[in-house]
């Protein structure tokens, strides 16, 4: 079977590397090579990164077992437990914000913010403790209060709960925001604040979400939330609200939490 579309680094197609399947959903599965976890997605929206995307039937088509063995090599995915190949010979893309974006003026993205805020969040909030720290780090962030940022992340990882716990996803928001800005030219307070967060996660949250923290702390997100991010921000935002609404679609709750920690960010730009 080919993939649809990929989202990996290049040095992860490069070498030979054996894992395991890390954890099985309806509709998508987490693998495990080394250090990386890459998903198994049956959705072509979601351009997440460290994935793979596949058609819906050849996703069930391929049964799936946690646990069960998995070998890449010559750009290929081999599971010894089906006779089944993936051919990752397919359109590879990034998950970065583009070097020279420009910031819209501040009327306008004050004028955005109350725009998505009204229109999509439609007063969704975080879990109250969440809620209540996340100002506290971003002004702890914008002070480069390096030891209260420090406090206050470790209060806040693993807060909430699912598979990508609230805060992480909040936290998410915020990384995005920091790697538009740092891609617009801006200097961002506490440059090791993405290594912190991804440091400071390790045992303080599940092994999916710490996989997304890890992307951000290479500045790769969601293609969704890199669009929604740029809708709030970017001088020339996207041309429609797609993937904002992408963003949305995300688990349970897990966009409507982290395009709140971009509002949380945005206004503190």
């Amino acid at each position: 079977m080919n993939a649809v579309a990929a989202y990996l680094t290049p040095e992860f197609m490069v070498s030979a590397q054996t894992g395991y399947i890390h954890s099985v959903f309806t509709h998508a599965a987490n693998l495990v090579f080394g250090e990386v976890m890459v998903t198994l997605v049956a959705d072509h929206e979601a351009a997440i990164p460290d994935s793979i995307v596949l058609h819906p039937e050849d996703f069930i088509a391929l049964n799936l077992r946690y646990g069960e063995p998995v070998r890449l090599e010559a750009q290929r995915l081999f599971f010894p437990a089906a006779p089944m190949i993936i051919d990752l010979s397919c359109p590879n893309h990034e998950n970065t914000f583009p070097p020279g974006l420009q910031l819209a003026s501040p009327e306008e993205r004050k004028r955005r913010l109350t725009m998505v805020e009204q229109k999509f969040l439609a007063g969704h909030r975080l879990p109250e403790p969440v809620e209540k720290r996340f100002p506290e780090l971003l002004l702890a962030v914008n002070a480069g209060d390096s030891d209260k940022t420090e406090k206050l992340l470790l209060e806040l990882i693993g807060l909430g709960h699912g598979l990508t716990p609230s805060a992480d996803d909040a936290l998410l928001g915020l990384l995005a925001v920091r790697a538009f800005l740092t891609a617009a030219g801006a200097n961002v307070p506490l440059p090791e604040f993405s290594a912190m967060v991804y440091r400071l996660s390790a045992g303080r949250t599940t092994d999916v979400s710490r996989k997304y923290l890890s992307c951000a702390a290479h500045g790769r997100f969601s293609l969704p939330l890199v669009n929604s991010a740029r809708l709030l921000l970017d001088l020339l935002p996207p041309a429609d609200t797609s993937g904002l609404q992408c963003l949305l679609a995300t688990g349970h709750t897990s966009g409507y939490d982290m395009l709140r920690g971009v509002i949380f960010s945005c206004r503190m730009v």
